[in-house]
């Protein structure tokens, strides 16, 4: 009778230490790893309640992904999961969960005009769920006078990479001057330009003259540099 209520007691006080773990954060920190999320903050929200799990008082609680999203990262995801306490298995686990991905963004505060300058556009860096921004968001880290909005973008919008260009400064029918060196040799030749260049980019260009289009890569607003070829194409 004195063993059994010993063990009585020693039961009482395993489960007297023992507490609820909050299983939400072991799994979105699991969650994060597994689909590598490195920029931004992974924040789910379990759509039925999660499995109750008693972890004594200094006991390690570890979930482990068994099988990943079949998508991917998105704002509705399935995951399977398994839980252990200690060295100790507490079973397979199918959670259903909505989720968000948190980053700070630039976005339009008002109107942005098409063409407009991006250092003269209404932008505030804001924390913002970008997760179904599958083209991900425009990373700049400062708004610079030689980048232009290329579409209007709405109040509200998350800057994206498709709304950002480098500013041309080289205009479609604009005349400059195309230089070509070779060795010692220096010529410039006014050409006019077919499409319209930032800097480092490859344009096409005409001779007015001979009407022969070559390309050429735009240095600023005047000059465009033609790489040299010989008559024999060497």
């Amino acid at each position: 009778m004195k063993k059994i209520f010993t063990l009585i007691l020693l039961a009482t006080a395993t489960a007297s230490f023992a507490e609820l773990a909050n299983l939400q954060p072991a799994i979105t920190a699991a969650l994060t790893e597994e689909l590598e999320v490195n920029e931004g903050k992974l924040v789910l929200t379990s759509v039925r309640p999660l499995p109750n799990v008693e972890v004594p008082k200094g006991f390690p609680l570890i979930v482990k992904i068994t099988q990943a999203p079949a998508g991917g990262l998105g704002a509705f995801m399935t995951v399977k999961y398994s839980v252990i306490v200690g060295d100790q298995s507490r079973g397979e686990h199918t959670g259903f969960f909505k989720a968000a991905l948190l980053r700070e963004v630039w976005v339009a505060t008002k109107l942005c005009n098409r063409l407009a300058v991006l250092d003269q556009v209404p932008l505030k860096r804001k924390k913002m769920n970008v997760i179904n921004l599958r083209t991900g968001v425009w990373d700049g880290d400062k708004l610079a006078d030689d980048l232009q909005i290329i579409q209007a973008v709405p109040p509200g919008t998350v800057l994206q990479p498709h709304h950002v260009r480098r500013r041309p400064v080289v205009l479609r029918n604009q005349t400059v001057q195309a230089v070509i060196r070779h060795k010692s040799l220096l010529i410039r030749l006014p050409v006019v330009a077919l499409e319209e260049g930032a800097p480092g980019d490859v344009i096409r260009l005409r001779n007015p003259k001979s009407y022969k289009e070559i390309r050429g890569t735009v240095v600023n607003s005047e000059t465009v540099s033609v790489k040299f070829i010989s008559s024999s194409g060497k």
